[in-house]
């Protein structure tokens, strides 16, 4: 099996024509990639590692079948088996579609999320980060040691660990907490 690792953004100064502003982005990001096939196309100006990719990124690491970043929409895309692990916060799921510009993360695909004694699932999650927050739609379900929270959209703040839920909630709590 060919490994090959590399630093993403360097590919990425190839693909733009060795700019002075992608060299400065390739220094601060310093993001390293494993994978069995690093590809680079410069006319498209994407970069895709396939078969099985781990990329680094200081405390984040991400795990999947395929990666892609597109330079021009400014967007990193991971399918198959995605695990993503930083810190105390985990996410699975089938895709997640990071947007660089917004700093915003879209996961896909049977999503389960965990953070802080705090279990999520969901068919999607969209992940601000900004505003440190995670929000489940799609049969949401949050759990908080054995209660069980659901409804049509549950947001879960990861800077208070609070939950939130709109439309349709359920709750379940366990008889314990009230003895």
């Amino acid at each position: 099996m060919k490994k090959l690792t590399a630093f993403i953004l360097l590919a990425l100064i190839m693909v733009s024509g060795f700019s002075s502003g992608a060299i400065v982005a390739a220094q601060k990001l310093n993001i390293k990639i494993t994978a069995d096939v690093f590809e680079l196309d410069g006319a498209k100006k994407q970069v895709v590692a396939s078969g099985n990719v781990l990329m680094i990124q200081d405390n984040l690491k991400v795990h999947g079948d395929m990666a892609k970043y597109d330079q021009d929409v400014k967007k990193i895309e991971v399918t198959g088996h995605v695990q993503a692990v930083k810190g105390d916060i985990a996410l699975t799921c089938n895709r997640i579609t990071a947007f660089t510009q917004e700093e915003r993360i879209f996961a896909e695909g049977g999503v389960k999320f965990s953070f802080a004694g705090i279990r999520g699932e969901s068919n999607t999650a969209n992940i601000q980060l900004k505003n440190q927050k995670v929000v489940l739609t799609g049969n949401p379900k949050a759990w908080r040691g054995t209660d069980q929270i659901s409804g049509s959209t549950i947001t879960i703040y990861l800077d208070k660990k609070k939950i939130v839920t709109e439309g349709q909630t359920q709750v379940l709590l366990s008889v314990d907490r009230f003895k």
